[in-house]
């Protein structure tokens, strides 16, 4: 994605669905080591008015 697609988004609520590259650390322990892990999560709610 680059900067002049970013800037052709009309609506600056849509920016949020963009994503940051982020390095992610070893928390937990598998059997046959650490493993990274990512939670995501989706909030939705009903528009008023």
């Amino acid at each position: 994605m680059l900067k002049k697609d970013i800037d052709q988004i009309k609506d600056p609520e849509k920016l949020d669905t963009t994503q940051r590259k982020v390095t992610y650390e070893p928390v937990l322990t598998a059997p046959d080591g650490n493993v990274k892990t990512e939670i995501r999560m989706l909030y939705s709610w009903e528009e008023k008015g």
